[in-house]
């Protein structure tokens, strides 16, 4: 309470850090660049929502709460509708485990 630093008190029940963090980051840089270069739209989000669910299950389903959930279907689902991806939501909906 004097403003110094302390230990986290709840950090042996957080299960995923800057790691995880950055590399969520890094799988959706990849998948907006594949999404651009790859012919197979369909595909480049089906391996990405399974590498995140993946990352999920590592973090133990921590990582992405129903808030960032929400806001990540509807970054993936506008980045396949730029690329004529209608589907995307119904797809992301189906293959998600978060």
């Amino acid at each position: 309470m004097d403003g110094g630093v302390y230990p986290n008190p709840y950090a042996m029940y957080q299960h995923y850090g800057e790691r995880e963090i950055n590399l969520l980051e890094q799988l959706l840089r990849g998948y907006l660049q594949d999404m651009q270069g790859c012919a197979d739209k369909e595909l480049v989000l089906i391996n990405l929502i399974a590498a995140i669910n993946d990352l999920q299950d590592k973090c133990c389903g921590q990582l992405i709460d129903s808030w960032r959930k929400d806001h990540l279907t509807q970054f993936l689902a506008l980045a396949a509708k730029e690329q004529h991806l209608s589907f995307a939501i119904s797809l992301i909906d189906s293959e998600n485990r978060w």
